[in-house]
């Protein structure tokens, strides 16, 4: 319980700063948004982060705090949801899908920017990988004790 705790807290501190990137990433690499588009996308991804990262932190405290048998989506998985915000942000700023790999395509067919985390670390602050692997190992503890 301790450990979903902190790694939700730990998210929703460092979740806003990753949306603004995100979104500021993108529209660099495209280079064609028209100004007014991008300011809109950018000033979106300011005032919704905050937001997204108190629904994505509270998704994550609920799921990681509850009971280990009951569990049925892991922390990435609901970490990768926070891809949604920016993805909307740029798709209505006219930037277009980039190429991905056939597997991510087929995995994540809504992640059109391939902006979904893979490691927690990638929201900008390494230890967030080191609360995931101590919520692991805490919830792997818990089962393994039940079952003798």
């Amino acid at each position: 319980r301790a450990a979903g705790e902190a790694l939700a807290e730990a998210v929703a501190a460092a979740l806003p700063a990753w949306v603004e990137a995100s979104v500021d990433r993108v529209l660099v690499a495209w280079g064609r948004a028209d100004p007014a588009a991008a300011a809109r996308a950018r000033r979106g991804a300011r005032l919704g982060a905050p937001a997204l990262a108190a629904r994505v932190a509270a998704e994550l405290r609920a799921e990681c705090t509850a009971d280990p048998g009951r569990q049925r989506r892991t922390p990435l998985q609901i970490l990768a949801g926070a891809a949604a915000l920016p993805t909307e942000l740029l798709e209505r700023a006219g930037v277009p899908p980039v190429r991905r790999d056939p597997f991510d395509e087929r995995v994540r067919p809504d992640d059109r920017y391939d902006l979904a985390p893979r490691r927690f670390s990638e929201l900008g602050d390494p230890a967030l990988d080191r609360l995931a692997v101590a919520w692991g190992a805490a919830k792997a503890a818990v089962l393994r004790r039940r079952r003798g």
